[in-house]
Parts: C-alpha cells; sequence; structure tokens
C-alpha cells in the first residue's frame, strides 16, 4: 500500500478554487490545509485541462500506445511530467522514477515497439 493520502474531490475544488480567486498562493493553501506544494499544483493543473472531472480520483491500465502517446506529447511539446500528466488526467507516478532524464526512447521498452502492449512504467 502506498503513503500517499487520498483526498476528497470536494476538498480539491475547494483549495482550487481558493487559489484561483488569487488572493492566496499555493504555499499557503497547502500550509493551510496541510496537504503538499506539489499536490496542490497538481491539482491547479488538472483542474485547468480538465474542469472538477479532473480532480475525481481515477485509477486505471493503460496500453503500450497510450503510453507512447503520453511520452511523445512531452517530447514534442516540452511540457514537464506534471503538465503532461495534467493534460492527460493521469498520475504524474506513472511516468518512470518520476525523472524526465528517463523518458527517451532508449531506455522506455514501450517506445521501442507498439507492439508492447501493456507494460508496466
Amino acid at each position: 500500500m502506498s503513503g500517499r493520502k487520498i483526498y476528497s474531490t470536494e476538498l480539491k475544488l475547494k483549495i482550487v478554487e481558493r487559489y484561483l480567486k488569487g488572493d492566496i498562493g499555493i504555499k499557503k493553501l497547502a500550509q493551510e490545509y496541510r496537504v503538499s506544494y506539489s499536490d496542490v499544483q497538481k491539482w491547479r493543473d488538472v483542474y485547468q485541462e480538465h474542469g472538477v472531472k479532473g480532480l475525481s480520483t481515477t485509477h486505471g491500465t493503460y496500453t503500450g500506445e497510450f503510453k507512447v502517446c503520453v511520452v511523445e506529447y512531452m517530447h514534442n511539446t516540452g511540457a514537464s511530467i506534471r503538465k503532461t500528466a495534467a493534460h492527460f488526467n493521469i498520475p504524474s507516478g506513472l511516468f518512470p522514477n518520476g525523472n524526465e532524464s528517463t523518458m527517451n526512447k532508449e531506455r522506455m521498452p514501450c517506445l521501442k515497439s507498439r507492439e508492447a502492449g501493456h507494460q508496466k512504467w
């Protein structure tokens, strides 16, 4: 079991809406609600891409082809892992080691062959 806390959609929305009002920063919000700074950033980004629906916690299995699309998007746009995850509404933890330097075709088997099917990162 992972040590990650699960927060309700309502709490995420409340925090994002407060941030978007413009009268409080991410750091202060994170402290006030006792959540991580990076979670608030992630929720802001996913809300801006997908609205309230993006704040709902989802779990899924992703095909190799989908993963290729995600990585190609990141490489083609220069988007960060956080922005890419928000764009596709997927957890940023799906990226290997959470490290952008590992995101290259030589080190990712699912990028070498589109026939890879379901491979975990």
